[in-house]
């Protein structure tokens, strides 16, 4: 669905795989951290897209634990292991990302992406390299 509404707009399916994998990784998230690993909660995805200017703009909600948006961080990139990435890549990946906590509990994240902003294959990432091999 990420894919194919950005692809809908004007991004290269590159850049789309880059955005569909950013909401990934922002689910497991919720799914490690808000719901603790528990299954058959309840998350919400809201997809909006606009074509002049291109944007594509993302709202997953959950009611899971609240925390504080200043404690959502990655972990140092110098900490080489598996797993503690998925904050960075969504903060590489999007222009824009706020978490904000809901009044009746759980989270609210909102990201945009718009297609005139930097490309997402940010050559200088070791993360997000170039589209060619």
């Amino acid at each position: 669905m990420i894919e194919g509404s950005a692809i809908g707009i004007g991004f290269s399916q590159h850049d789309a795989g880059l955005l569909a994998l950013a909401v990934d990784e922002a689910l497991a998230n919720v799914i490690r951290h808000g719901y603790e690993g528990v299954a058959g909660k309840p998350i919400d995805v809201e997809v909006a897209t606009q074509h002049n200017p291109a944007a594509i703009s993302i709202c997953i909600t959950d009611s899971g634990r609240t925390i504080d948006p200043a404690s959502i961080k990655s972990r140092a990139l110098t900490d080489v292991r598996p797993g503690g990435l998925g904050v960075h890549l969504i903060q590489e990946i999007m222009d824009e990302c706020h978490w904000t906590p809901r009044a009746e509990g759980g989270m609210r994240l909102s990201m945009t992406k718009k297609l005139a902003s930097t490309p997402i294959h940010n050559p200088s990432s070791p993360y997000l390299g170039s589209a060619t091999p």
